[in-house]
């Protein structure tokens, strides 16, 4: 969080963040197995998960008749691999949270945070195939800065990571809540965008994490944030003009813009 990475530095979270994220396999959750291994005859070709309403892909062969058994194997395992994800994104859990506790002490005084991290196994799944797995993810996390985001009205606070890759924001109770509710089928409705990119596209701005933080300042006392990870949809992309969209009309028109300012509908629908 901001708090966090502002009053106790990167070390903190690349000492023990990487405790958290990387602790998704909980009891009687088989361990994702990332060794090379060749499928067996008998295994067949891979299936898709019943009930589940998602087609996994399979390879894609060309016909080349000189395609030998290494690419035949490297496919094979990408598919094993995208598949096990694929169950791990999708599979209901009982331990929909874990939670972890850590000492950290600055100037002689000890700080105790405690962590929460929910749906841990699903996120696992999904770093994993969007972030390039939870190293490069916890390296961008122990980079970050306090970030003025321009358009909205919550007054959340808000933090960047320093590579641009990474946007952190505060969110209340209720949004967290409905979160919980709402997730097996966000992780569903993400997994057939990543499968099927070309019948399920989105525009949808992903989250890699949802985590409750907790700690005690240096007067004693108590803090807490509730934060989400997501992408930054303009990292790498030049972006000429920002519109922030409610779908309303009321009190959604920016007079006499500045440069770089957020936009709001009824900007759109005057220039369009």
């Amino acid at each position: 969080s901001s708090g966090i990475n502002a009053e106790y530095g990167g070390r903190f979270l690349r000492r023990n963040f990487s405790l958290i994220v990387n602790k998704p396999l909980v009891d009687n959750t088989p361990t994702l197995d990332k060794r090379p291994r060749s499928r067996s005859a008998s295994e067949g070709k891979p299936r898709s998960r019943s009930g589940s309403g998602l087609n996994l892909p399979t390879p894609n062969h060309n016909g080349n008749s000189h395609n030998n058994e290494n690419n035949q194997t490297s496919e094979n395992l990408l598919v094993d691999r995208n598949l096990q994800l694929a169950k791990y994104l999708t599979s209901p859990t009982e331990k929909r949270e874990i939670k972890n506790k850590f000492n950290y002490e600055k100037h002689g005084y000890e700080v105790v945070i405690q962590c929460t991290t929910y749906y841990p196994l699903q996120f696992y799944a999904l770093r994993e195939l969007s972030c390039g797995g939870d190293d490069k993810f916890i390296e961008s996390l122990t980079r970050c800065k306090n970030w003025n985001a321009k358009g909205g009205k919550s007054g959340s606070s808000w933090s960047k990571t320093l590579d641009d890759r990474y946007i952190l924001k505060q969110i209340s109770r209720v949004e967290l809540s409905s979160f919980m509710e709402f997730a097996p089928l966000y992780f569903e409705y993400v997994c057939k965008s990543f499968f099927h990119s070309d019948t399920h596209p989105t525009a949808l701005c992903k989250i890699f994490g949802v985590f409750s933080v907790r700690w005690k300042n240096s007067t004693g006392g108590s803090m807490k944030k509730d934060l989400i990870v997501m992408e930054n949809l303009f990292y790498n992309r030049t972006i000429s003009q920002i519109y922030d969209l409610k779908g309303s009309l009321r009190g959604r028109f920016v007079r006499n813009p500045i440069q770089d300012e957020v936009l709001l509908d009824e900007n759109l629908l005057q220039k369009s």
